[in-house]
């Protein structure tokens, strides 16, 4: 299993959600920033950052 890099990583997740098409979303608190993973877990894009 390859881990994924440090910019990558959750820091006090809060929250998830599924699309309809299947893609994950992850409310991430301490880095204040949502991220979008498709099907397989790949990461897609992210919104937000630590100020």
């Amino acid at each position: 299993m390859k881990l994924p890099s440090l910019a990558m990583r959750f820091e006090f997740p809060k929250g998830i959600a599924v699309d309809d098409l299947g893609h994950l979303y992850v409310a991430d608190d301490g880095n204040c920033r949502v991220q979008k993973f498709d099907t397989n877990g790949n990461f897609i894009s992210e919104w937000g950052k630590r100020d």
